[in-house]
């Protein structure tokens, strides 16, 4: 979903990891880690990655190449009603959560002010290209950093707005798994946070959260009595978070401002 999301030519042939846990915790193949993202999110033209519509994993746009070492259980998958289920499912959890348009806008926001003073202390260095074309890079160019940042934005929203609209399969005909859907739908953003988060659920009672650090210790608690409940985090030191709401347990990363 993460290649997807960003369009990553590359994620499903060349950059694509499989690891294998030791068999005392289970042996089982797991995907990972994701990697290469040099021509994600609008950046490049190559495999039509500027066009924030399209499905990557099919290969079939523009400048798609090396399709020979592209393997073949992404369609196959893509093709059972069952995985489609799942991943609609799995997809509108993470849009609920840290694909919510709250977390990633906070996220940007917070990475913009971390490198604003590597940006003038990099072009001391090298040269100022911003406004040149470097590599295949859809036009027009932007012409500054901050119409970069807009840029990609817009992109990302655009992108994000059409695989809600085209994702296959429904949560509603997913058949009984190991990993249960809860029956109430609950979101939380942004995440990550750093001053106040909402807790978004469809419960028609109050219901309880407690948030809890990764050593376990209680640092917040009280009652939810609205379908939007909004938390406050500010004086939380930097960590991450495990909030409980009933019986569902969400993870929360605080950041800085």
């Amino acid at each position: 979903m993460i290649n997807e999301f960003t369009k990553n030519s590359d994620g499903y042939k060349l950059s694509s990891y499989i690891h294998k846990h030791r068999d005392s915790d289970g042996g089982r193949l797991n995907a990972g880690p994701i990697w290469d993202f040099d021509q994600t999110s609008g950046l490049f033209t190559v495999c039509s990655g500027h066009d924030p519509t399209g499905w990557t994993y099919l290969q079939n746009q523009d400048g798609c190449e090396d399709l020979e070492s592209m393997p073949l259980w992404w369609q196959s998958m893509m093709q059972d009603t069952l995985f489609q289920n799942r991943l609609h499912c799995r997809w509108t959890q993470f849009r609920d959560s840290f694909l919510h348009a709250d977390s990633i806008n906070a996220w940007i926001d917070t990475h913009v002010d971390l490198i604003s003073g590597a940006i003038d202390r990099n072009f001391t260095v090298w040269d100022d290209f911003i406004g040149e074309p470097i590599w295949i890079e859809p036009e027009p160019i932007p012409q500054s950093y901050e119409e970069e940042i807009q840029v990609l934005r817009s992109w990302i929203t655009s992108r994000l707005s059409w695989m809600d609209s085209n994702i296959p399969g429904n949560c509603t005909d997913v058949v009984s798994t190991t990993e249960a859907i809860p029956p109430n739908s609950i979101a939380v953003y942004p995440n990550p946070g750093h001053a106040v988060i909402t807790i978004e659920s469809d419960f028609t009672s109050p219901v309880k959260f407690e948030l809890y650090s990764s050593l376990g210790v209680r640092m917040l608690a009280g009652t939810i009595h609205s379908n939007h409940h909004e938390v406050d985090i500010s004086q939380l030191p930097v960590n991450i978070y495990f909030l409980r709401v009933g019986d569902r347990l969400l993870k929360v990363v605080k950041v800085n401002e």
